[in-house]
This record gives C-alpha cells, sequence and structure tokens, in this order.
C-alpha cells in the first residue's frame, strides 16, 4: 500500500505528518506474492486490533484543531468500501511513526501491537501519539489537503 512516509523523520518518534509523502509500496511485480491482501485471519485479526485500539484510547483523546483525531479514525474506517486497504495503511503508518520502520510486514505489526494494553504507559502514549498523527495525515492528505498557490513571475 504505502510505504517510507516521509523524508524527515523525528528524532525521537518517526514521521511526522507534516513531513508525510505517500509512494505507492505495491509496485509491478512478477508474481502474485504480497500482492493478495489479506487472508481472512489477517483481515479479522487487523479489524479486531483496529477496533480495540480505537475502544481503549478514544475515550482517552483530547480535541486536536476542532476534531477528535480518533473518533476521526473509527468514522473513517466505518465509511470507506476499501476497508482492507484502509487497514494497511492503517498499520503501516504506525509502525512507520512508531519504530520508524521503512517496510513493515502486516504479520509482523498485528503481532508487536497484539498486547499493547499491557505495555507501559509511556509506551502506550506513544502508541496513542501515532494514531493521533495517522489522524493528521488523513486531515493533511484526504480530508482537507493543502492547496498551493503558484505565482509566476515574468
Amino acid at each position: 500500500m504505502y510505504a517510507q512516509l516521509g523524508s524527515q523523520s523525528s528524532p525521537e518518534r518517526g514521521v511526522s505528518s507534516k513531513d508525510v509523502m505517500a509512494v505507492p509500496l505495491h509496485q509491478h511485480h512478477s508474481s502474485l506474492e504480497g500482492v493478495i491482501f489479506p487472508t481472512p485471519e489477517e483481515h479479522d485479526e487487523a479489524t479486531n486490533l483496529f477496533n480495540r485500539l480505537i475502544e481503549h484510547f478514544e475515550p482517552l483523546q483530547a480535541s486536536n484543531n476542532d476534531y477528535k483525531p480518533i473518533t476521526l479514525l473509527r468514522l473513517t474506517k466505518g465509511g470507506v468500501s476499501a476497508e482492507d486497504e484502509f487497514l494497511e495503511l492503517f498499520f503501516t503508518f504506525i509502525e512507520c511513526d512508531r519504530l520508524g520502520v521503512t517496510e513493515p510486514r502486516l504479520a509482523e505489526t498485528l503481532a508487536t501491537l497484539h498486547n499493547f494494553e499491557g505495555w507501559t504507559s509511556e509506551e502506550q502514549h506513544g502508541l496513542s501519539q501515532s494514531l493521533v498523527e495517522f489522524s493528521s495525515f488523513l486531515m493533511d492528505n484526504f480530508f482537507l489537503p493543502r492547496t498551493y498557490v503558484v505565482v509566476m513571475y515574468t
């Protein structure tokens, strides 16, 4: 779906949504290996984990510029027709933002996040911030994309 989501990264947290440029990950393949996403088990696991993340962090969120970022994620997932692609983008972004992983694999990401409720409060805060960053990414690139004014000088 998307890889290397930014050219600049914060030394302490990884990718900032302000520096994010979505780069297509699915390039030409000579086989179908890695193209078919996801297995039914991965779909179920990704959906369940996404729902657990939202249920855990949504009540704790603060408003961010007149919107609630975790609520935006829940509503967006509920409104997309390409749920698998949304989940893949979501989990790819989270791993890139949290750990600076440039080519995360869904199965590994799901395994890493599976027991997030048992993480320290500091680790959970970092994960929560990654969710907020993904919400900002959606706002900046899909819902309210920046427009650029080109001024021509003669």
